[in-house]
C-alpha cells in the first residue's frame, strides 16, 4: 500500500499507526517488545530486542505495507540508552529505514496538538505517562504551551524500587518522585487530562474516565496491599503502581481534584502531522505519485 506508515517505538511496545487508502479511517497495529525494561534494567538494548523491531516491520511488508513509506520514531526509552545506534544503525543498514528520536519537548508538542484535535476548553493541563517519562503540556486561553519532561516514566519508576532479595522499595520511589517535582513548573489546575497506558489502566480497574484524588488515593492503598489487579496484562501489572504513585503527586503538585483520562495518541498525532506537511507540498499533485518518487523523510525530517 503507498500509504505513510508511522512505526512508534514506545518503552513497552511497537505502534504501527496508518491511514487507510479506500475509507481514510486512522488504524494501529500494536507489536509487544520490552524496549523499556531492558534500558531501566541494564542500560542497554539487546539483540532479541533489535530483532523484534526487525519482525515488527517484516510482518508489516507482509501485510501489504511497502518499507520505504515506513517511518519509524522513537520517544523516552530509546533516547535514555547506551546503545541508541544500534536500533538506528541496524534499521538503517538492514532496510534503509531512517529513525527519528522525537525530544521530550516535541512529545509534549504532539500532546497539546491532540488535546486541542478534540477539546476546546481552555486552560488545560495534560499529561502523557509512558515508561521513561512524564509529559506536561499547560495550554493557557491564548493556547501558548508551557511544557516539561520528567523522568517518571512507570517503567523507569518500576526498576529504581527492584532491589535484589527485597520487595519493591515503595518508599524510596515515592521520594524520588516528589524530589523529580522540586524543578517541575507549577501550574494550578483544578483539573488534570492523562493520557498513556497507566491512565488508562486506572480508568479501566476503577470503571470510570475520571477519576478523584481519593479514588486514586485508595486504589493505591488497594494495590499496595493487594498487588496488581488480575485484570491487567502481565507486562502492565509490574509497572502499574509506579505510574499510579507517579499520577498521585501530579494531583497534589498542580493542585488538582480529578483526572480525566484523554485518549491522545502521540504516534497518531505525527503521522497527522506528517499527511497535513505532505498535502501541502504537492499542491495538488496525487499523493500516490508523489510518495513513488520521495521517502517520506525528505517530506518530514524534522517536527
Amino acid at each position: 500500500m503507498s500509504t505513510p506508515v508511522v512505526l512508534e517505538c514506545g518503552s513497552n511496545s511497537l505502534k504501527a499507526h496508518y491511514r487507510t487508502v479506500t475509507s481514510g479511517i486512522f488504524q494501529k497495529v500494536t507489536f509487544p517488545w520490552r524496549l523499556g525494561h531492558e534500558v531501566y534494567q541494564t542500560g542497554r538494548l539487546s539483540e532479541e530486542t533489535l530483532k523484534q523491531a526487525m519482525d515488527a516491520i517484516d510482518a508489516l511488508i507482509k501485510r501489504g505495507f511497502e518499507r520505504r513509506y515506513i517511518l519509524p520514531i522513537a520517544t523516552g526509552a530509546l533516547r535514555d540508552a547506551e546503545n541508541p545506534s544500534d536500533l538506528v544503525g541496524q534499521l538503517r543498514a538492514r532496510l534503509g529505514l531512517e529513525v527519528r528520536v522525537i525530544s521530550g519537548r516535541e512529545e509534549a508538542s504532539l500532546l497539546a496538538q491532540g488535546y486541542l484535535r478534540t477539546h476546546t476548553r481552555l486552560p488545560a493541563l495534560i499529561a502523557d505517562i509512558g515508561g521513561g517519562s512524564l509529559e506536561l503540556v499547560h495550554l493557557s486561553t491564548e493556547k501558548t504551551v508551557l511544557r516539561d519532561s520528567l523522568p517518571l516514566g512507570a517503567i523507569r519508576l518500576h526498576y529504581l524500587g527492584v532491589e535484589d532479595g527485597k520487595p519493591w522499595n515503595q518508599q524510596f520511589v515515592e521520594s524520588w518522585i516528589s524530589s523529580s517535582f522540586d524543578d517541575a513548573s507549577l501550574v494550578k489546575a483544578s483539573e488534570l487530562h492523562g493520557t498513556g497506558g497507566t491512565v488508562k489502566c486506572i480508568a479501566k480497574i476503577i470503571g470510570k474516565s475520571t477519576v478523584t484524588t481519593d479514588e486514586l488515593s485508595s486504589l493505591i492503598a488497594r494495590v499496595s496491599i493487594e498487588g496488581p489487579p488480575k485484570e491487567l496484562s502481565p507486562s502492565r501489572q509490574g509497572i502499574f503502581l509506579p505510574g499510579i504513585l507517579a499520577m498521585k503527586r501530579l494531583l497534589e503538585h498542580c493542585g488538582a481534584g480529578k483526572l480525566h483520562h484523554t485518549k491522545v495518541s502521540i504516534g497518531r498525532m505525527f503521522l497527522e502531522r506528517l499527511l497535513d506537511r505532505l498535502g501541502a507540498s504537492i499542491s495538488g499533485a496525487k499523493k500516490n505519485v508523489l510518495l513513488q518518487d520521495m521517502r517520506i523523510t525528505n517530506i518530514y525530517p524534522r517536527l
